[in-house]
């Protein structure tokens, strides 16, 4: 209460920030509720101003949150929710330039919108060169955009709110135009850009990227457009150039300049920009630090931010952490920590970093791009499976990239590289796949840690006859089917079992699928085909079922896909092919994979050559041929059979859509339970096979949404990871369980063993759930 006035007067005017400790709202004038719009708490300092008493009440959340862990740890916060308006509406609104698209924030801030989002004409091209659709409804002259929403109770209010906006910005300026949306959903294409947007800039290649240093700032909204003009100013006199977006009701703009990390000159100029664009968002009474936080990068401004103010930081530190244990470069950091540290000193590829040769695959150009792309986000820590369950940083996908930043730089010795324990911490990425989905940049860790392997197994060799053993699923297939009777038997006696995890180190506990020899499947009678829905059908394919279809469930995958081919009228060839190798190539077997890959080439190459499409139900099976196969064995052949590769569920989908073809199919009458397989989502076909589900009967289907199952191929086989397989796959099982389907169906065969493991199957007995491909689905859909 001492230091009242010097806290009011200090306080920035943005209606959003992060940044040093929040003392400015530490005491509060009132509990009154708040509500979704933006708000600017009333605090009692408000009043010491005018050399009023200060009372209120002491607000402690207030200043651990944003205080990013270096003030103590909460064990538990009790949160208020608020609930959310029924209705909502919105419009874009189009400028001629980001200066009048600033002046038209100014303008809305008074009718009180939910959500203002912020487009220049840079981000929506970056969108529309990924999808040309997101560009439809542009105007030439558009160089930025306004997303505005209205949320209320009543839609008429929710109307005539955008209703009103509009007339304030485009009948009396200053937007040119717009588009009124008086339902949340037509809005969904501009918010499209907004998403699709950030991710692609992410994932720029190359050495000039754009550079998160000045990305976060926000100043009063009311003052945007002279923020607007002296960044722009700012960045046009360093040589940069950006993209600009973010969310102008707080004033906080997300830009993030292109610049080259590696290069000192680059750094240079970002020092100098980040000095100026901080004595602009000082003198415009914002902050640095919107909503990112404050990290290491940009502590080392603080002093000159706050000034007077950055005392009372420091007293805050002495009375919570006195030892700088928590988090101790962060926020306020001891002075011999600090000094001279500037934006660029915690660049992850910066000024204390330099390639070193390490004479291995780390030194191929692509590889490096991969290891230096991660800028350690953090991301991978909610989608990683491992992570997830495993909860030390060593699952993550980011300490990959880490360790194998730490070889290159020659911060860690390359000797390093062939010990058992690099190796071991490599192996904790299971290749599901997830980072070439989820994460911001699109680090390969599933790609790097391959290669990895590839140069462990050439240089150490394969690890013994288990490991060869499981590197070869159609080996091993043709043995066991052949002897389908006497194998199954002995997979299910828990004694062998036992006997063999003590030699093998595959746990007992796992249920292991059983072998199957293809009895035929009832032959479907012709379909009545449009000719618009024949069209969209090659004249012939090749199925590839993949070893799961192909050894376990040859009627219920690969007999199913073949009669309903058969059925549209498409020549269907089932040639003997070899594993896709994908076994093989997560083990680092690269060379033993490269002959089954050349050997399927040669057999596929003629038909696709004719014109035929190599059509695959396994997820995986798919993904190693497009991913890997010319990864492996680089040529023309194997790239023309990799691009006629296409997925039955999505060539499928494009046929039973049509409303004549779904006439055809018959209604199960059964609760069906849908799970996602990781491939699938990266390969982007997984929801043809829900969609094609849907169409048999839509109500009855459950989509799970439970991410990766746990299995992974040969990872949840072995006793050392069995329980966290199971840990993995527990939300799934439990939604499962939830759901009380009478059906559970996955593209992928190894998901669908999982499940097995841990619900109550039809094969347990009679009240028990069928597991099954979606083809399966279908197949009975166009029976019946």
């Amino acid at each position: 209460r001492g230091n009242a006035k010097l806290i009011a007067s200090e306080r920035p005017e943005s209606t959003r920030s992060s940044s040093g400790y929040n003392v400015f709202e530490l005491l509060h004038a009132d509990n009154s509720e708040v509500d979704i719009q933006t708000y600017y708490p009333r605090t009692e300092f408000d009043g010491a101003i005018g050399g009023g008493d200060v009372g209120g009440v002491l607000d402690m959340p207030r200043l651990f949150s944003g205080s990013e862990g270096t003030l103590g740890i909460l064990l538990e916060a009790k949160l208020r929710v608020l609930r959310l308006p029924r209705k909502q509406a919105g419009l874009t609104l189009h400028f001629d330039s980001n200066k009048s698209m600033a002046e038209g924030v100014v303008k809305l801030l008074d009718t009180r919108p939910t959500k203002l989002e912020v487009l220049d004409r840079s981000f929506i091209d970056v969108a529309a060169k990924s999808d040309p659709k997101l560009a439809e409804g542009i105007p030439d002259a558009l160089q930025s955009m306004l997303i505005v929403e209205y949320w209320d109770e009543d839609e008429r209010d929710t109307r005539k709110s955008v209703d009103d906006a509009y007339k304030l910005l485009v009948d009396n300026g200053p937007a040119f135009g717009g588009t009124p949306a008086y339902d949340a959903n037509e809005l969904a294409n501009a918010w499209t850009v907004r998403k699709v947007a950030s991710p692609i800039l992410s994932r720029v290649k190359g050495d000039l990227k754009p550079t998160r240093w000045i990305e976060d700032c926000a100043v009063p909204p009311w003052k945007l457009p002279q923020f607007i003009d002296g960044f722009k100013k700012i960045c046009e006199d360093n040589g940069f150039t950006a993209h600009l977006f973010g969310h102008g009701g707080e004033g906080n703009l997300h830009v993030n300049p292109f610049a080259n990390a590696k290069s000192e000159p680059d750094r240079a100029r970002m020092r100098k920009a980040a000095d100026e664009v901080f004595a602009l968002v000082k003198s415009l009474k914002g902050t640095i630090s919107g909503e990112h936080g404050d990290g290491l990068m940009r502590t080392p401004y603080l002093r000159e931010m706050y000034g007077e103010v950055y005392a009372l930081f420091e007293q805050v530190k002495e009375l919570f952490d006195p030892r700088f244990l928590l988090n101790p470069l962060n926020k306020v950091p001891s002075t011999t920590d600090i000094s001279g540290r500037s934006i660029t000193s915690f660049l992850r590829v910066g000024e204390d970093y330099a390639r070193q040769g390490t004479g291995t695959i780390l030194d191929d150009p692509g590889v490096l791009e991969e290891i230096e792309k991660c800028h350690g986000c953090g991301k991978c820590r909610t989608y990683c499976p491992l992570m997830r369950v495993g909860k030390e940083e060593k699952y993550s996908a980011r300490a990959k990239a880490n360790l194998l930043r730490g070889v290159v730089s020659g911060r860690l010795d390359a000797d390093l590289l062939l010990s058992a324990e690099f190796k071991a911490n490599l192996d904790l990425c299971i290749s599901c796949e997830q980072c070439l989905v989820e994460c911001p940049t699109q680090v390969d860790i599933p790609g790097i840690s391959m290669v990895f392997r590839e140069q462990f197994v050439d240089r150490k060799g394969k690890g013994g006859m288990v490991a060869d053993m499981l590197s070869k699923p159609d080996k091993m297939g043709k043995v066991g089917q052949g002897m389908a009777g006497v194998t199954n038997v002995l997979l299910k006696n828990r004694f062998l079992r036992g006997m063999a995890q003590s030699v093998t180190g595959l746990d007992e506990r796992r249920k292991l699928p059983q072998y199957k020899k293809a009895q035929g499947v009832a032959r479907l009678k012709q379909l009545d085909v449009p000719p618009d829905v024949r069209a969209k059908l090659p004249e012939e394919v090749v199925v590839f079922p993949g070893c799961y279809a192909e050894y376990y469930d040859p009627d219920g995958e690969k007999n199913t896909l073949v009669e309903i081919l058969g059925a549209l009228g498409v020549t269907v060839h089932t040639p003997s092919l070899n594993c896709c190798g994908i076994s093989k190539v997560t083990q680092g077997d690269s060379r033993g994979a490269r002959g089954d890959i050349e050997q399927n080439v040669d057999k596929l190459l003629k038909p696709v050559r004719r014109g035929a499409k190599v059509v695959f139900s396994a997820p995986s099976c798919m993904l190693s041929a497009k991913r890997e196969w010319s990864r492996i064995v680089d040529a023309d052949d194997t790239r023309e059979v990799a691009e006629a590769c296409v997925d039955a569920h999505e060539l499928l989908l494009q046929v039973f859509d049509h409303p004549h073809m779904r006439k055809q199919l018959k209604p199960l009458g059964k609760r069906v339970a849908w799970h996602l397989p990781c491939h699938s989502k990266v390969l982007n076909v997984g929801e043809s096979a829900k969609q094609l589900i849907d169409l048999v009967d839509e109500a009855t289907t459950v989509s799970l949404n439970a991410g990766c199952c746990g299995l992974s191929g040969t990872f949840g086989l072995k006793t050392d990871n069995f329980d966290m397989s199971m840990k993995i796959a527990q939300p799934m099982l439990t939604k499962i369980n939830l759901a009380h389907p009478d059906v559970v169906t996955s593209s992928c065969g190894i998901c669908q063993s999982q499940i097995r493991q841990g619900v109550k199957t039809s094969e347990d007995g009679k009240d028990g759930v069928q597991v099954v491909h979606p083809l399966r689905l279908l197949y009975e859909a166009l029976r019946s």
